[in-house]
């Protein structure tokens, strides 16, 4: 993580889902002086942050479903329509879904089966967050879980 850090200049967050939520682990902080700060002990709703949408991807339809009953139809379909484009795209976005003037990318990291264990995140102010800034970070937050999961490769059950 810190790694990441240094290397997209932006804070870095590992995140688990729990429900409908997602929970946030660890964070390491950008030193640039407008940042996004330490998460660690935030809980935010699943669906708009951006870990935990791609943990969210994860599941079939019918589970997102039940995780989410009283969802109306309507936005359940805008749901699961968001996270096909996340499994296909590989990350998930949060434009100031969660805070406004915050954006994020996040990804899973799986262990050696290819179960999703948690997601990493980079989160910066949206005013540094534009189209031709993710791009980089999405290579950089992809770089970062594949060298994460190659160590944990080790660990299949983990």
């Amino acid at each position: 993580m810190e790694a990441l850090c240094a290397r997209a200049a932006e804070t870095v967050n590992l995140m688990l889902r729990v429900g409908t939520e997602v929970r946030f682990l660890d964070s390491v902080e950008s030193s640039q002086i407008l940042h996004v700060g330490d998460r660690r002990g935030t809980i935010l709703p699943a669906r708009r942050a951006s870990g935990g949408k791609v943990l969210l991807a994860t599941l079939p339809h019918d589970q997102l479903r039940d995780l989410y009953p009283d969802l109306p139809d309507r936005e359940c379909a805008a749901l699961i329509r968001e996270l096909d484009d996340v499994r296909a795209r590989g990350y998930a976005l949060n434009i100031d879904g969660t805070e406004r003037g915050v954006s994020a990318i996040g990804a899973t990291l799986r262990n050696g089966n290819g179960t999703a264990l948690a997601a990493l995140s980079i989160s910066a102010p949206s005013a540094r967050f534009g189209p031709d800034r993710v791009g980089f970070f999405a290579a950089q937050l992809q770089a970062a879980v594949r060298e994460a999961e190659q160590a944990l490769t080790d660990f299949p059950d983990a």
